[in-house]
């Protein structure tokens, strides 16, 4: 129960506080490429297209990544601990495995010309990096496959 805790804190934190986590990711990012040589400005200026089309604001897509693995990695945590259950478990991956899925094929095909589906993009990296998922797998999951063996 505290560990659920603790991940929702976190959740609530990182969702109030992430233009401040996309700008010291986008730092932790840059500094890693200095790191071993390489110019961010570069890839930077590569990807900040794509990323303001996801985004809706140009950010560095490597911090919008990272900020997105870690908040998905947080949600999957918190499912993990609060679905006592194997099959909600993996009905959860299922649902985040396939969000993700249509995301990058959205994405792609929109990058093909078509603003209409960048947009369906854009909402739907804005659904899956967030608490909604979460907030309606937990009670749909716990009622449609209700645990019958903690594991």
């Amino acid at each position: 129960m505290a560990g659920a805790i603790v991940l929702i804190a976190a959740l609530f934190v990182a969702t109030l506080n992430n233009e401040a986590l996309y700008a010291v990711l986008g730092q932790v990012w840059r500094q890693a490429f200095f790191g071993v040589g390489l110019s961010p400005r570069d890839s930077a200026a590569m990807v900040s297209q794509v990323s303001g089309q996801v985004t809706n604001t140009a950010r560095d897509a490597p911090a919008v990544l990272i900020y997105g693995a870690l908040y998905v990695g947080t949600c999957l945590a918190l499912l993990w601990l609060v679905l006592p259950a194997a099959s909600q478990r993996r009905l959860a991956l299922t649902f985040y495995g396939g969000a993700t899925l249509l995301f990058v094929v959205l994405l792609g095909a929109g990058q093909l010309g078509s603003s209409v589906l960048l947009q369906l993009s854009s909402q739907l990296i804005h659904f899956i990096v967030s608490p909604l998922p979460v907030i309606g797998l937990v009670p749909l999951l716990r009622w449609y496959l209700p645990h019958k063996q903690p594991f």
